[in-house]
Protein backbone atom coordinates (compact mmCIF):
# COMPACT_ATOMS: atom_id res chain seq x y z
CA UNK A 1 0.00 0.00 0.00
CA UNK A 2 3.12 2.44 0.76
CA UNK A 3 4.61 1.95 -2.71
CA UNK A 4 0.83 2.12 -4.29
CA UNK A 5 0.19 5.61 -2.57
CA UNK A 6 3.82 6.95 -3.63
CA UNK A 7 3.24 6.01 -7.05
CA UNK A 8 -0.19 7.22 -7.04
CA UNK A 9 1.15 10.83 -5.60
CA UNK A 10 3.54 10.39 -8.88
CA UNK A 11 0.83 9.75 -11.19
CA UNK A 12 -0.74 13.43 -10.43
CA UNK A 13 2.18 15.30 -11.45
CA UNK A 14 4.74 14.05 -14.20
CA UNK A 15 7.18 16.06 -13.37
CA UNK A 16 7.15 15.93 -9.93
CA UNK A 17 10.53 15.80 -8.17
CA UNK A 18 10.02 16.40 -4.32
CA UNK A 19 6.81 14.90 -1.88
CA UNK A 20 4.99 17.11 0.44
CA UNK A 21 5.72 14.70 3.65
CA UNK A 22 2.43 15.94 5.59
CA UNK A 23 0.15 15.34 2.59
CA UNK A 24 2.50 12.16 1.82
CA UNK A 25 2.12 10.84 5.21
CA UNK A 26 -2.05 11.65 5.99
CA UNK A 27 -2.56 9.98 2.41
CA UNK A 28 -0.21 6.83 3.91
CA UNK A 29 -2.92 6.78 7.03
CA UNK A 30 -5.82 6.93 5.30
CA UNK A 31 -4.95 3.50 3.94
CA UNK A 32 -3.78 2.46 7.32
CA UNK A 33 -6.75 3.28 8.67
CA UNK A 34 -8.85 1.42 6.38
CA UNK A 35 -7.11 -1.44 6.79
CA UNK A 36 -6.87 -1.30 10.87
CA UNK A 37 -10.41 -2.21 12.90
CA UNK A 38 -9.16 -0.61 15.91
CA UNK A 39 -9.25 3.66 16.70
CA UNK A 40 -6.34 4.82 15.52
CA UNK A 41 -5.38 8.81 16.46
CA UNK A 42 -2.90 10.43 14.32
CA UNK A 43 -1.08 13.38 14.78
CA UNK A 44 1.17 14.64 12.03
CA UNK A 45 3.98 17.27 11.68
CA UNK A 46 5.80 17.57 8.34
CA UNK A 47 4.45 20.74 7.57
CA UNK A 48 6.73 22.47 5.48
CA UNK A 49 9.07 19.91 4.48
CA UNK A 50 9.66 18.28 1.26
CA UNK A 51 11.74 15.32 -0.08
CA UNK A 52 13.04 13.84 -2.80
CA UNK A 53 11.13 10.80 -4.22
CA UNK A 54 13.61 7.96 -3.43
CA UNK A 55 14.12 8.83 0.46
CA UNK A 56 10.11 10.02 0.66
CA UNK A 57 9.55 6.33 -0.05
CA UNK A 58 11.81 5.07 1.99
CA UNK A 59 10.09 6.72 4.74
CA UNK A 60 7.15 5.67 3.84
CA UNK A 61 8.01 1.89 4.23
CA UNK A 62 8.98 2.79 8.15
CA UNK A 63 6.08 4.27 8.64
CA UNK A 64 4.03 1.86 7.37
CA UNK A 65 6.23 -0.77 9.26
CA UNK A 66 6.00 0.83 12.52
CA UNK A 67 2.29 1.92 12.02
CA UNK A 68 1.16 -1.64 11.09
CA UNK A 69 3.24 -3.39 13.79
CA UNK A 70 1.65 -0.64 16.54
CA UNK A 71 -2.13 -1.66 15.11
CA UNK A 72 -0.70 -5.40 15.42
CA UNK A 73 0.10 -5.35 19.36
CA UNK A 74 -1.60 -2.44 20.50
CA UNK A 75 -4.57 -3.90 22.77
CA UNK A 76 -6.29 -0.29 24.32
CA UNK A 77 -8.13 2.13 22.26
CA UNK A 78 -7.69 4.55 20.85
CA UNK A 79 -4.16 3.50 19.24
CA UNK A 80 -2.55 6.97 19.37
CA UNK A 81 0.40 7.35 16.78
CA UNK A 82 2.68 10.36 16.63
CA UNK A 83 4.91 11.35 13.52
CA UNK A 84 6.97 14.25 12.89
CA UNK A 85 9.51 15.23 10.56
CA UNK A 86 11.74 18.65 10.93
CA UNK A 87 14.37 19.54 8.72
CA UNK A 88 17.23 22.06 9.63
CA UNK A 89 19.66 22.69 6.26
CA UNK A 90 19.98 19.40 5.61
CA UNK A 91 19.79 17.60 7.91
CA UNK A 92 16.44 16.00 8.81
CA UNK A 93 14.87 14.37 11.94
CA UNK A 94 11.72 11.94 11.46
CA UNK A 95 9.93 10.40 14.98
CA UNK A 96 7.68 8.50 15.26
CA UNK A 97 5.57 7.44 18.38
CA UNK A 98 2.74 5.27 19.78
CA UNK A 99 1.12 4.50 23.13
CA UNK A 100 2.26 0.60 23.65
CA UNK A 101 3.63 -0.63 26.77
CA UNK A 102 6.63 -2.61 24.64
CA UNK A 103 7.91 -1.92 21.83
CA UNK A 104 6.22 -4.04 19.00
CA UNK A 105 9.63 -4.53 16.71
CA UNK A 106 11.80 -6.73 18.95
CA UNK A 107 15.37 -5.55 18.48
CA UNK A 108 16.77 -8.07 20.54
CA UNK A 109 15.28 -10.81 17.44
CA UNK A 110 15.94 -11.06 14.19
CA UNK A 111 12.60 -9.68 13.10
CA UNK A 112 12.50 -8.88 9.63
CA UNK A 113 10.69 -5.48 10.58
CA UNK A 114 12.94 -4.32 12.92
CA UNK A 115 15.67 -5.57 9.76
CA UNK A 116 13.73 -3.63 7.90
CA UNK A 117 13.67 -0.04 9.51
CA UNK A 118 17.30 -0.34 10.88
CA UNK A 119 18.15 -1.02 7.29
CA UNK A 120 16.77 1.58 5.71
CA UNK A 121 17.62 4.22 8.09
CA UNK A 122 21.13 3.04 8.33
CA UNK A 123 21.67 2.00 4.79
CA UNK A 124 19.47 3.96 2.46
CA UNK A 125 19.13 7.02 4.18
CA UNK A 126 22.95 6.76 5.74
CA UNK A 127 21.34 8.32 9.01
CA UNK A 128 21.43 7.47 13.08
CA UNK A 129 18.24 5.20 14.39
CA UNK A 130 17.51 5.77 18.16
CA UNK A 131 14.86 4.01 19.77
CA UNK A 132 13.19 4.48 23.94
CA UNK A 133 10.95 2.84 24.92
CA UNK A 134 10.40 4.27 28.55
CA UNK A 135 6.79 6.19 27.19
CA UNK A 136 5.88 3.98 24.79
CA UNK A 137 7.48 3.69 21.41
CA UNK A 138 9.77 6.37 20.65
CA UNK A 139 12.12 5.63 17.42
CA UNK A 140 14.19 8.55 15.80
CA UNK A 141 16.58 8.73 12.45
CA UNK A 142 18.38 11.25 11.67
CA UNK A 143 19.62 11.44 8.76
CA UNK A 144 21.23 14.21 6.35
CA UNK A 145 20.30 14.76 2.84
CA UNK A 146 23.22 14.14 -0.06
CA UNK A 147 23.33 16.32 -3.15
Amino acid sequence: ATLAKTYDLLDIKEDIEEIDMQSYFEELFVGIGDFSQKELRVDIDAKGVSLPIKEAGYLGLVVNELATNSIKYIQEEPIRIEIGLKKAQRSLRFGFRDNSKRFSIDTNEDTLGYKLVEAIARYQLGGELRIDTKNGVSLEIEFTMKG
